[in-house]
This record gives C-alpha cells, sequence and structure tokens, in this order.
C-alpha cells in the first residue's frame, strides 16, 4: 500500500475518531436518563460510536482481519441489544418498558445495518498471508 493511501486512511481514521469520542460524550450525556424516552438516544448514539470507533481503528489498520474483528464487537453490541428485548417487554410491567424494547429493536436493526458494512468491507480486502507481513 503507498504513503499517499496510507495518509488518505489514517485522516479518515482520524476523523472518525473525532466523531466516535464526540459520540461516546453523548451516550454517557443521556445514559443517566435510561428508561425514559431518551433511550433512544442512548442505544443510537452507541451504535453511532461503534461504527466511528471502528471506522476509525479500520483507518489506521486497513486490514481484513481487522474488519473482521471489529464486526465481531458489533455483534457483541447487537446481542446485548436482543436479549434487553424480551426483558422489558416481557418483564416490563409499564408502557415506558415496552418502549424501551422497542428502541432496542430498532437498536438491533440499525447495528446489523453496521455490521453488514464492516462485513462488505471485510470482502474487499482480498489479502493474502505473505500482503499482511510484509505491510
Amino acid at each position: 500500500m503507498g504513503a499517499f493511501r496510507r495518509g488518505v486512511y489514517a485522516a479518515i481514521g482520524i476523523g472518525a475518531g473525532v466523531f466516535g469520542l464526540a459520540f461516546v460524550s453523548l451516550v454517557f450525556r443521556y445514559l443517566p436518563l435510561w428508561g425514559t424516552r431518551e433511550s433512544l438516544y442512548v442505544v443510537l448514539y452507541t451504535s453511532f460510536a461503534y461504527v466511528s470507533l471502528g471506522g476509525s481503528v479500520v483507518g489506521f489498520f486497513p486490514r481484513r482481519r481487522t474488519t473482521e474483528l471489529i464486526s465481531g464487537v458489533g455483534a457483541v453490541i447487537a446481542v446485548l441489544y436482543v436479549l434487553g428485548v424480551p426483558y422489558y417487554m416481557i418483564l416490563g410491567d409499564t408502557v415506558n418498558d415496552t418502549y424501551v424494547g422497542l428502541v432496542l429493536i430498532v437498536g438491533a436493526i440499525v447495528q446489523a445495518v453496521f455490521i453488514g458494512g464492516f462485513q462488505l468491507l471485510s470482502r474487499r480486502w482480498r489479502e493474502t498471508p505473505e500482503s499482511e507481513s510484509s505491510a
């Protein structure tokens, strides 16, 4: 990979990292309001922080294995969302709990789209082991 291309990836990584940290700050701003109508903000900002910070890591380490690792982290977040759905929908006894369950369903769908994006990016790089070791 040429120096210009590495520079472009690094610039993308820095920009994505700034956005990721901004979304993390928004998550912590709204996190005390979990269980209220602002739960949608927490879930979406968490997903946006994931995709931004994941894009930052991929920008600095543009390898197929890195994108697969980032996809795995996203799958863990999606599983946590999915596990929260029955908790709030079945065990919840208020309308707000039903709302939070629906928010987690939306969050799982958004997270699945982001994971699919990283998987698509992973398939784009067709690196062999010797090209990874020389980079």
